[in-house]
This record gives C-alpha cells, structure tokens and sequence, in this order.
C-alpha cells in the first residue's frame, strides 16, 4: 500500500497572486523545485529521527537491530576496553595505530548500539522523492505527488498492528510536510509568479 503527500500551495497567498499562480500554463518548474526541496525535508526528517522526533524502538526490535544479548554483551564489553584503553597493540603495531584503531571500533560500535529508526537499509528514506522502483513521484502541469511504495511505508507513517497474527504494535513514525516547508514552497510559488509578470 503507497504513501502519498499533497499540499494545497494557494491556501494562504494573496488572493491576486492565487490568481496569477492559477493562470499560469504550467506550473511544473516551481512543482520541481518544491518536489526536491521536500525531498531534502524528509531526508533531514531521517537523520533527526522525526520532527517531533519518533518513539524509540521497541526492546524486541533494538536487541534484533543489534545482534541479540550476546552480541549486545560482546559490543558492550568492547567498548568498555576501548574506552579503558585496555586493548593492547597487535604484533608490529604502534601504540598510536593501536589508538586510531581502537578509535575506528569505537565509532562503528557506538553506530551498532544506536540503530537509527526506520534506517536499516536506507531504502524508506530513498524511496521519497527520488524517481526510482519504490518511489511515487508523479507530476503534472499543475500537480506534484510524492510518496512511497515501499511495502511497510504505511504501517511507518500511520501506525497500526504488523507481525504474526498483528500482534506487535508499531507507532506511527510519520514525515510531514513541516511549517518551514509550505513557507519556503510557497515562496518557490511566489518568487516563479512574480518573474513570469516581469515576462
């Protein structure tokens, strides 16, 4: 099931520029600035992990996320050698390489044990806007949609019961088409009307 976005542009510009908006031939240029605009939005929706920001994962799905107990066990009593410095040189290396090293697992440790939401494989956040396979990008001269049809984008973006037998409850970890957004989209509009009555 595919998730679509919409926005009305003219719901709160001046009634003469609507008007001017409405008679234009084509709206595409502006709808294509706006499409990837929107994009970069959702993007930023990603990496913040939702604005407001989305329910944590679920104790279930962190321990799947990071390997299970054991390896949860394992990464963690790693870190704590790393952090110590108790991790010793290998043969032939120095203390600095041992440091930089130790530094590396560090960082790939940390991203292991904080599994970003809805970032498994990336293939959510890319299926918005982009013109690919999974994504919904449809325009016209006076349309632009937007979405995904990724099969779980739904259940992400509305919530509801998933898993065998619906028995496990996902929140709804929605994007949205912020404030800040139809601001700048409606300035996009504004700033393509107004050049076309300079024509």
């Amino acid at each position: 099931m595919a998730v679509t976005m919409r926005m009305q542009v003219l719901d709160s510009v001046n009634p003469i520029l609507a008007h001017a908006i409405r008679s234009m031939s084509d709206c595409k240029p502006p709808l294509r600035t706006a499409g990837a605009y929107l994009y970069r939005s959702f993007v930023r929706q990603f990496q913040a992990e939702g604005v407001p920001r989305w329910k944590p994962h679920a104790t279930e799905t962190y321990l799947r996320r990071v390997g299970g107990i054991g390896k949860l066990d394992k990464l963690l009593s790693e870190q704590k050698r790393l952090i110590t410095g108790s991790l010793k040189p290998r043969k032939g290396e120095t203390l600095a390489e041992a440091k930089a090293r130790a530094k590396k697992r560090l960082e790939r440790n940390m991203r292991r044990l904080s599994p970003k939401l809805l970032q498994d494989t990336g293939l959510l956040r890319r299926s918005y806007g982009r013109r690919g396979a999974d994504s919904i990008y449809e325009l016209t001269d006076f349309t632009l949609t937007i979405g995904s049809r990724v099969k779980y984008a739904r259940i992400h973006q509305f919530g509801g019961w998933s898993g065998t037998g619906h028995r496990s409850k996902i929140p709804a970890r929605p994007l949205t088409i912020l404030d800040e957004d139809r601001k700048a989209i409606r300035c996009i509009f504004i700033d393509h009307a107004t050049r076309s009555f300079k024509r």
